[in-house]
């Protein structure tokens, strides 16, 4: 417990002046292919695949596989000389505009082939078709995902898609029943490999919950309205151009989070960065700003990049760019990583986090805010683009308390929270008192809410500030009319008013009638 008191005397005659102061149900039927029993199966005739076009029956396009399997007994394969080979579903589904859906199922490029003309790329495409009724003519959505395929031979890697109901390619088939289809296209045809599928998903996708931590976050076009805000966090996101054509609604990461942390969108949308030789097209600045009325802790920045291209920028550097953190000097470099990955446009962007503890201050008072500027660099190809992605702030609302106001003056030596006779600045007061009425512990003209007095018919009127932010703080006065006796007592006094601010400080007023010959009177604050 840490106790300060600061006097101001009083006589009867005068006053003194001076004062102290992911997927949650799958859809798909017999996910594995564990029901075949049969070496042509899918075909024309069996449920619930089945197959469809060139190669109909089967005549080894498409078919069980039993020995190279992901999980289970069963998976399914795709031969090196199949074109237009598909394993089809009819899901009982109906499309939902307001639904988001996963797709997802496990790959793997096995078998060389030995034929010499076996030379194209082993891809597989996903499609979705629709009815109005179950099981009728199903037509093309014209909703396709093209040349999927692992990027490592002889290993199986999970492939995921994500469909958003409200597409406008899909606006036309709302409320008619899905058609799944995994095809190998008829320009994939005579390809190197073998393809294996196994573990296929289709579903509903859900975001993972976000972290309580997380306070602004930024994963579609609205740039002047955050995505997601914590209570009384604000914010502002600026792209490359002030336009908008920054933006990108058929970009973005795949992974639905922020860097590493949960709670992302995963619908796409990337801010678009090196679209030309401009610094200015190179960058992205994030504005936050603290409106809870208490200090906010930065802990992370944490967001994702995609380098598009292989001659795309393959640098990141983070500068905090400007704001009210405190002794950052403007555009000072806080972050930097080098060679990152080609993602493509839109995929698994590569996930980074900055660590805000390296910051010499990272507390934002009420009302104070800071942008942090996000730029690429290191390309080849004047226009080839990257983008950020899912970019969020994570940290927390603090109670204020004196631990936390410490570290705002650096220079301070010693232990002042420990002594509590400890003056730094020399101005009487110690600093426990110039944290509770708002003054310096390093200028000693920074004198904060000093108290007031004067004199009230036959009462003194003595009115102090009282920090509205931090409950461990107990404020009271002390009177006495003897200061060589040293006796101080809590009463002769009664609060007459407390002006409510609804600020950082509220002013109590304070009434000591005069009936001594002197009066002397301390304020004592305790924590």
């Amino acid at each position: 417990m840490k106790k300060s008191a600061i006097g101001l005397a009083a006589i009867l005659v005068a006053i003194a002046a001076s004062s102290y102061s992911a997927v949650v149900t799958n859809w798909v039927a017999d996910a594995g292919f564990e029901t075949a029993t049969l070496w042509s199966y899918p075909n024309e005739d069996t449920d619930p695949w089945f197959a469809s076009g060139e190669g109909a029956n089967n005549k080894g396009w498409v078919s069980r596989e039993l020995t190279i399997v992901k999980s289970e007994d069963q998976a399914l394969k795709f031969s090196t000389w199949a074109g237009n080979a598909a394993a089809i579903q009819n899901l009982g589904l109906i499309l939902d505009s307001n639904t988001v859906y996963e797709i997802s199922f496990a790959m793997r490029l096995d078998n060389l082939s030995t034929n010499p003309s076996h030379t194209n790329d082993t891809i597989i495409g996903v499609a979705l078709g629709s009815s109005p009724t179950l099981g009728g003519a199903y037509s093309w959505t014209g909703k396709s995902i093209y040349e999927l395929a692992p990027s490592t031979t002889g290993v199986w890697e999970t492939i995921t898609l994500i469909v958003d109901g409200a597409d406008a390619t899909l606006v036309d088939n709302h409320g008619e029943y899905l058609q799944l289809t995994l095809k190998k296209f008829n320009n994939a045809k005579n390809s190197e490999y073998n393809a294996y599928v196994d573990d296929v998903s289709f579903g509903e996708y859900t975001t993972e919950p976000a972290p309580e931590d997380l306070l602004l976050g930024f994963y579609s076009s609205r740039l002047a309205n955050p995505d997601f805000q914590a209570s009384g966090i604000g914010g502002v996101l600026y792209t490359s151009t002030a336009d908008g054509i920054g933006v990108d609604t058929a970009a973005g990461s795949s992974d639905g989070t922020y860097g590493t942390l949960a709670g992302a969108e995963i619908l796409p949308t990337g801010y678009k960065v090196h679209m030309g030789n401009t610094n200015k097209n190179s960058q992205v600045d994030v504005q936050i700003q603290n409106n809870t009325g208490s200090p906010l802790r930065l802990d992370t920045l944490s967001f994702d990049y995609g380098r598009w291209y292989a001659e795309g920028p393959q640098d990141v550097t983070v500068h905090y760019a400007y704001g009210d953190l405190s002794g950052i000097t403007n555009l000072t470099e806080v972050f930097s990583a080098t060679g990152l990955n080609v993602t493509g446009k839109f995929g698994d962007y590569n996930d980074l986090n900055v660590p805000m503890t390296n910051l010499s201050d990272r507390v934002l008072a009420d009302g104070e805010k800071a942008t942090f500027r996000l730029s690429v660099g290191n390309s080849v190809g004047i226009w080839d683009k990257g983008a950020f992605d899912n970019i969020a702030f994570f940290g927390e609302v603090i109670s204020a308390s004196y631990e936390t106001w410490v570290t705002d003056y650096p220079s301070m030596s010693g232990s002042p929270d420990a002594d509590p006779d400890y003056d730094f600045d020399g101005d009487g007061w110690d600093n426990l008192m110039e944290y509770a009425l708002g003054g310096s512990p390093v200028n000693g003209t920074i004198n904060g809410n000093i108290p007031v007095q004067k004199t009230a018919g036959a009462a003194i009127e003595y009115v102090f500030a009282k920090r509205t932010d931090d409950t461990t703080l107990t404020y009271w006065l002390e009177v006495s009319d003897d200061l060589v006796g040293n006796v101080w007592t809590n009463h002769g006094y009664s609060v007459v008013a407390t002006n409510v601010t609804e600020g950082t400080f509220d002013f109590v007023t304070n009434s000591i009638p005069i009936d001594d010959a002197a009066k002397f009177i301390r304020l004592v604050i305790e924590q």
